[in-house]
């Protein structure tokens, strides 16, 4: 069987690219209409939800069930999501103050529909929404531990050096984690480790 694969296309709809065409050369601009009670009226930019929403058509190797579609509609992010064939859908994300990482919530589609390996790709998309938002604010230290524990709670360390303080909650979290189970993220100055059963 061929392995799962999502193409990533950004959608310009047809009127959108009318709008943004230059006037031909008698200086005429054709405006598109559209039908409404009161007759044909003039669409102009405000009205396109493509000037709104960052619009991306997903084409994919592997049939859109309904099970993804409901788990796409879970994940934080996707705004708009519209089932298209068999094997493609588009979705839409917000545009202004890009309050959500777009990278992000295609790693979380792509997980769901099991394209990609993630080392996020063990948690739910709100955990992994959660798992992100601690990241970042540790992160920007050299050495940082992330331990989620089975009930989905949260605990973080970090630090500017490689201390006796630090290798010791190290421990502590890698014997919890023996023990009680959950998941440990550390960095390792180059790259994140997810972290098993006490071995990288």
């Amino acid at each position: 069987m061929a392995r799962r694969r999502i193409f990533w296309e950004r959608y310009v709809s047809s009127v959108e690219q009318q709008l943004d065409a230059p006037d031909d050369e008698n200086g005429a601009k054709v405006t598109p209409v559209t039908f409404s009670p009161h007759g044909l009226i003039p669409i102009t930019s405000p009205m396109l939800y493509t000037k709104h929403l960052d619009m991306w058509t997903g084409h994919t190797n592997f049939d859109i069930t309904e099970d993804i579609i409901f788990g796409l509609n879970e994940i934080p992010g996707v705004e708009v999501l519209m089932p298209i064939t068999r094997y493609s859908f588009r979705v839409g994300f917000k545009t202004k103050a890009r309050l959500f990482n777009l990278d992000d919530i295609k790693t979380d589609i792509e997980i769901l529909c099991k394209t990609k390996d993630d080392v996020m790709s063990g948690f739910t998309p709100k955990q992994r929404e959660l798992i992100r938002e601690e990241k970042k604010i540790v992160e920007s230290s050299p050495y940082w531990l992330i331990f989620i524990f089975p009930n989905g709670h949260i605990y973080s360390v970090a630090s500017e050096i490689y201390s006796k303080e630090y290798v010791k909650k190290q421990k502590v979290l890698k014997d919890a984690q023996e023990k009680i189970g959950g998941t440990l993220l550390e960095s390792s100055h180059l790259d994140v480790r997810r972290v098993q059963n006490g071995k990288a």
